[in-house]
């Protein structure tokens, strides 16, 4: 998966948030099949700190972590980056949360 910027083909940035390493690895894995760059973040804070210098197509983040959660890391991203597409992915949220990151 490509980006068109300026006239030049890049490769799609991709930031892979989540505290849990193994879900972190499994998304990187699949990602970069994709031709997509990746960066990797063990806690949100990580990755809002990178959005100083970078600018991520797309996030994907856990919805709940020590720290910095999904949905702040969501907030966040689409302050400083409205174009940034954020995908939120969990094991255990509930309707009201979910209503939540919609918004």
């Amino acid at each position: 998966m490509t980006n068109t910027k300026n006239n030049e083909r890049t490769p799609v940035q991709v930031a892979v948030v989540d505290d849990d390493y193994r879900i972190r690895d499994t998304i990187d894995r699949y990602v970069r099949r994709t031709g997509c760059e990746t960066q990797l973040f063990a806690d949100g804070q990580g990755c809002l700190d990178a959005l100083d210098t970078t600018t991520f197509d797309i996030v994907v983040t856990d919805l709940q972590m020590p720290g910095v959660g999904g949905l702040e890391v969501l907030k966040n991203v689409k302050e400083r980056s409205p174009s940034t597409d954020v995908i939120i992915v969990t094991g255990n949220a509930d309707k009201a949360t979910a209503i939540q990151a919609l918004k």
